[in-house]
């Protein structure tokens, strides 16, 4: 794996990474902002609304229609809290050049449309089409409602993500029964709330465990103190590293 950092203007960087163990691209656009009160809601709204349209494909079914057009390529955007920040992120996924059938620059598409999307809205009047801010208002207006209407699953849900996210980068595959036996949830519950916050986090889904972990959660902090210092590029052979430290 070879990870490359650039700063290309006050303020934009470029991350790029390049592995050979997938078959397929992962672009992302992330746009950081402090965390203020007033815009959190807004920068909410204003994700969902970019991705029902842009100038070239002004519906949401255009984009869809141009993403199957690509080789079934996957595209998903959110907000998310990190930190002081709130950023916005964009994503869309497709298949590696290499293994297309024809010789195409799959890859170009790929950023042509994501860069469309963020940086290019579908505009009327010289503002967002009412019709799809109205539609994305009332959608984020039934998720809030539902969150606060049932306060228990809220706290609950609330509880895993903050324990969950203390325990990365590298979590005990035992995690989901630590945090249930804080909170008093069952372990089933909790895994499955695991996953929805990786699956936002854009992370792979993890498998339940289908027996008890060897370590202790002590001997897992150990190792997760000692692995983090050599991320992002561990060095082969880093278990022997860590077992002769332990």
């Amino acid at each position: 794996m070879n990870y490359k950092k650039e700063d290309i203007k006050k303020g934009i960087t470029i991350h790029k990474i390049n592995t050979n163990k997938f078959k397929t691209n992962l672009f992302a656009i992330f746009l950081t902002t402090k965390l203020d009160r007033e815009t959190v809601t807004k920068n909410a709204l204003l994700t969902a609304v970019l991705r029902r349209g842009t100038k070239n494909l002004p519906s949401q079914e255009e984009i869809s229609k141009s993403l199957e057009n690509m080789y079934g390529a996957g595209f998903d955007c959110g907000v998310e809290k990190t930190g002081d920040n709130h950023v916005l992120k964009f994503y869309l996924e497709s298949i590696n050049n290499e293994f297309l059938p024809t010789n195409e620059n799959l890859s170009k598409e790929c950023l042509d449309i994501l860069i469309d999307i963020v940086f290019n809205p579908y505009i009327e009047n010289g503002k967002f089409k009412q019709e799809y801010v109205a539609g994305e208002k009332e959608n984020l207006k039934q998720i809030i409602q539902g969150k606060i209407d049932n306060k228990t699953k809220y706290a609950y849900d609330r509880c895993i993500e903050e324990m969950y996210k203390k325990m990365l980068p590298l979590p005990n595959p035992d995690a989901h029964e630590v945090i249930a036996a804080a909170i008093g949830l069952e372990p089933k519950k909790v895994f499955f709330g695991i996953n929805l916050i990786r699956q936002k986090m854009m992370l792979p889904k993890v498998q339940f465990p289908k027996r008890k972990l060897a370590i202790t959660p002590d001997q897992m902090m150990a190792i997760k103190n000692l692995y983090e210092p050599l991320l992002p590029t561990p060095p082969i052979g880093c278990h022997k590293i860590l077992a002769a430290q332990l």
